[in-house]
């Protein structure tokens, strides 16, 4: 039920809502930030009756706006960007158990939202693209990943238990390619670097249209 009221857009930016009996836990796409996750035992409480006066910051808006072309030279942190390059570098893919209904992490075969749950692989897609003006490690989840590999979470899986073999498979259709991506760019201060959680990509660029994009610029 819950979801549903996602789905069926009840939940607008700026509403006030309450949330009891949730879970806090650290974000997996920010390690400074967090998340709360709710369980069968939650209460989602539209349009409650405090009044809450928060300023939305910039991050959040940046997700609203439509993406910017750039160069990765030029990218900093909550930007949402388009850019393309060569694919230089290819790792190995990272897997999951994720729930079919809302591809969140399963843990023992249970979901938070739920409940016990077949599970299903859901894959972590990882490269470095080099535009000519720098590189950047960009990471893709679940039907990104599978675009960018070529195959599905199940396929990959089943190959990755020959570490050689799927690194071959990946290199065989990615590696040297020139791709289009969109993504929001973050701030890994673990690594001390930018990278780019990528949103939608584009495989197959028409070498001709890219070539008068290039020297238009």
């Amino acid at each position: 039920q819950k979801a549903n009221v996602i789905k069926e857009n009840k939940l607008q930016q700026g509403q006030v809502i309450k949330l009891k009996n949730g879970n806090i836990k650290t974000s997996n796409f920010s390690p400074d930030g967090k998340e709360v996750h709710l369980t069968i035992r939650s209460q989602l409480i539209l349009d409650a009756e405090e009044t809450v006066n928060v300023e939305i910051s910039e991050e959040y808006n940046n997700e609203k706006k439509e993406a910017i072309s750039a160069k990765i030279s030029e990218i900093h942190a909550n930007q949402n960007i388009k850019t393309h390059g060569t694919v230089v570098r290819i790792y190995p893919p990272a897997f999951y158990d994720a729930c079919p209904q809302c591809f969140k992490k399963v843990r023992e075969g249970k979901c938070m939202e739920h409940n016990e749950v077949e599970s299903s692989p859901a894959m972590v897609f990882s490269f470095i693209l080099d535009d000519g003006t720098e590189t950047v490690r960009c990471t893709g989840f679940r039907h990104i990943a599978e675009k960018l590999a070529g195959m599905t979470s199940k396929e990959a899986k089943e190959i990755s238990e020959n570490p050689v073999l799927i690194q071959e498979e990946f290199d065989n259709k990615l590696l040297g390619s020139e791709i289009e991506i969109q993504g929001n760019v973050r701030d890994n201060k673990q690594f001390d670097r930018m990278e780019i959680t990528v949103n939608s990509t584009n495989v197959n660029l028409d070498p001709v249209t890219l070539a008068k994009e290039l020297t238009s610029k």
